[in-house]
């Protein structure tokens, strides 16, 4: 029998979620954590103290205040842990921080930018500076950063140029058991005539490839505009977010390409404005391995009728871990996308959501289709469609509401959902899947698990997927019995009961369709997300699915066995291009399941890591191999031949003629047109043909290595361009 540690709601302490696991090694349950308030170690204190839902009284206004120490319920003021430990460092070691060699204080309030300095352990060693500018080119691998408690001036943020090591990783921490707020809203100033001055804020906390760093304990609060609460892109490896509270973004948190070790734990996302709440991805020159989303709230996110998820992984990774996590207030809940394999989506609880609230999916858009062969290949080495599969979904509660969170009737879409987008989908699998002990609801006539593909193909996903042990519930529908969906919309689509989807499935066992009979949820009561409670009452059918498996005695036996992983490595490996001019480059990519390490030999040479991409700049023709070994066993790829060819240098072209203001130009390709020249805050306005014409208003401007100007264009939308995307008109 497993032992429970519940989520309760707001100030009445009605239970909600989560239990402790059934055959989920190392699951922790969340204490007596709220809507408004993570507190693992049930003493009141945690994340969320400043966190108020909506105007219901009866939400709770989040915890007593920050938890200084959230593993321990004797310590959690200021007081408390001084009593205990006495300094700062010993508190740290206390909580598994290791390798701190010194301490910088940030206190916006009382530090002084021209007396501070360093110190080994507290204040008495250490003297407070005034802001995180002052230090920021200061701190170094093995350093610790305190926020003292309070609210920096509108308009701060974290610019990122440090990184840790494995050894001696950089943390950046709220003052233990005080509440240190980031406030990265828009400057505005007021003007003697009566006017205002916007000055617009770049994102909060921001880095490119930081890593060996952890956030933890302090809070991220914007005004809504545009701009993320907390953005990290390339080789983010081993970087931990923990205890944050993320506030009123636009985006909350953003990373992508590379994530390695990635541990995003025990924070609240509220109110984001954008269409995800949290973005990560993977590219295939750049894969993600072990990722962790593990008990957090995520709630009320914007993007009202788009249909996007509160939480997307968008991109190639494996052993991606969404566990634990409480999503409502959003139009989907979790995405998989383009390439999420060999990962767990577990002991999740979804509701008053919208739409699908599981999406495993591929979208088209970065393929090309060969118009002969009718292969797809990837555009370029970023983000394009893949395996989807080899995925555990178990042990979840989704439920898809009845109305979205602004009070419109939700869409009628299943609540787990498979769906194949690409110009090729039968090169990519969708299958190989385990659904297990979930419980899963929906209001209204669509099926609760969908497949949106033709009837061929859904059916080659099914042939691999299991589906045991499952309760299914359809609310406010003429069509009780019809569960399931198999084919694609407005072709040959139909909707199944149980008697005609179990035979097309791998496994299907032990499935029921019954009220699973919670202690309360009302689907009418979408303002008043605090009044659900999950928990099963006695007589429930489903006592042994859904987050609170395991209040009942279970038989003694262990649990199903996650998606089968092969024992012995398995890697793919390529150069491209291979037919070279001498002084040209290719790019190799490897990667590899299962493997410690991989050695290239031929005509290359050396240890690599398990999966990775390295430029070649060969001089001469070669054959380059690769093998990975790993504790199964060794795999060795297909040898590489690469050709170079040595050739006369071409002369120059003729210079073109400027393009200046005025000029009249025609775009060279399919042409992405922003609402500002850069392309991480800029916003897509419309996609121009090839071959649309207009005339050069505005630039050039030079922003992230191109040069942008400002098009007046015949047809569709103005705005701003690269100039590599465009040439003269003669």
């Amino acid at each position: 029998m497993s032992t429970l540690r519940s989520l309760y709601l707001g100030v009445s302490s009605v239970a909600l979620l989560l239990a402790g696991s059934v055959g989920a090694a190392g699951y922790v349950g969340p204490g007596k954590t709220t809507l408004t308030c993570i507190d693992h170690d049930g003493d009141d204190y945690g994340t969320g103290p400043l966190l108020v839902l909506n105007p219901n009284p009866t939400s709770g206004n989040g915890c007593t205040g920050r938890d200084a120490d959230d593993n321990d319920p004797e310590v959690n003021t200021v007081e408390s842990w001084k009593a205990k430990h006495g300094t700062i460092d010993k508190l740290l070691a206390a909580r598994g921080y290791t390798g701190i060699l010194r301490y910088w204080f940030v206190d916006y309030a009382n530090g002084d930018d021209a007396t501070c300095k360093a110190g080994t352990s507290d204040v008495a060693q250490a003297a407070p500076c005034a802001t995180w500018e002052k230090i920021r080119r200061l701190v170094k691998p093995g350093d610790t950063v305190v926020f003292r408690g309070g609210r920096t001036p509108v308009g701060n943020t974290l610019p990122m140029n440090v990184s840790g090591t494995p050894e001696n990783p950089i943390l950046f921490i709220g003052y233990p058991g005080e509440s240190f707020v980031l406030d990265r809203s828009d400057k505005v100033t007021a003007n003697p005539d009566g006017t205002t001055t916007v000055t617009p804020i770049g994102d909060g906390i921001s880095g490119i490839g930081i890593h060996d760093v952890t956030f933890d304990g302090f809070t991220v609060y914007s005004d809504g505009k545009l701009g993320n609460s907390f953005t990290n892109h390339v080789n983010p490896v081993n970087v931990t977010v923990h205890n944050m509270e993320m506030r009123n973004g636009y985006t909350h948190l953003r990373m992508m390409r590379g994530l390695r070790n990635v541990r995003i734990e025990k924070n609240l996302f509220v109110e984001s404005k954008a269409t995800e709440s949290v973005y990560l991805g993977g590219t295939r020159d750049l894969p993600g391995q072990d990722v962790f989303f593990r008990y957090n709230i995520v709630a009320n996110v914007s993007g009202l009728g788009s249909g996007y998820p509160a939480v997307q992984y968008n991109g190639m990774v494996m052993n991606y871990v969404v566990e634990g996590n409480v999503v409502y207030g959003a139009e989907q809940c979790f995405s998989f996308v383009q390439g999420v394999k060999y990962s767990t989506f577990r002991r999740n609880l979804c509701f008053g959501d919208a739409a699908a609230l599981l999406t495993l999916t591929n979208y088209g858009g970065h393929e090309i289709k060969d118009p002969v062969t009718g292969v797809c290949s990837c555009r370029s080495d970023g983000i394009c469609p893949d395996d989807v599969n080899h995925n555990l979904i178990e042990e979840n509660t989704l439920v898809r509401g009845r109305y979205d969170r602004a009070g419109r009737p939700a869409a009628q879409v299943p609540v787990i959902l498979f769906n194949n987008r690409t110009l090729c989908p039968e090169q990519f699998d969708l299958g190989h899947t385990t659904i297990q002990r979930n419980i899963l609801v929906g209001w209204g006539n669509q099926p609760l698990i969908g497949y949106f593909n033709s009837q061929e193909l859904s059916k080659k996903y099914l042939a691999t997927t299991k589906i045991i042990d499952n309760v299914f519930h359809k609310v406010g529908t003429t069509l009780p019995a019809v569960l399931f969906g198999v084919g694609k919309n407005g072709v040959d689509y139909t909707l199944m009961t149980e008697a005609q989807f179990a035979p097309l499935t791998a496994e299907y066992t032990n499935n029921i369709a019954a009220d699973p009979k919670f202690v309360h949820y009302d689907f009418s009561e979408w303002q008043y997300p605090e009044r659900a409670d999950f928990h099963l009452q006695p007589d429930s059918p489903a006592s042994h699915a859904g987050v609170y498996t395991g209040e009942v005695t279970l038989p003694p036996t262990d649990p199903p066995p996650p998606p089968p992983i092969p024992e012995n490595p398995v890697a793919d490996f390529d150069v491209t291009p291979r037919d070279l001019s001498l002084g040209e480059s290719a790019t190799a990519v490897w990667v590899s399941q299962y493997a410690k390490g991989c050695e290239a030999s031929g005509a290359w040479s050396g240890q690599k890591a398990p999966s990775g991409s390295e430029i070649l700049t060969p001089t001469v023709s070669g054959t380059y191999e690769l093998k990975c070994v790993g504790d199964g066993g060794t795999a060795t790829t297909s040898p590489v031949g690469v050709t170079v060819t040595a050739t006369q240098p071409e002369p120059p072209p003729p210079p073109e003629p400027p393009v200046v203001v005025g000029s009249r130009i025609i775009t060279s390709d399919l042409t992405d047109v922003l609402n500002k020249p850069n392309t991480n805050s800029g916003k897509l306005k419309c996609k121009q043909e090839k071959g649309a014409k207009g005339v050069v208003v505005a630039g050039p401007t030079n922003q992230q290595g191109y040069t942008w100007l400002r098009i007046d264009f015949e047809t569709r939308c103005d705005g701003f361009v690269r100039v590599q995307s465009i040439e003269p008109v003669p």
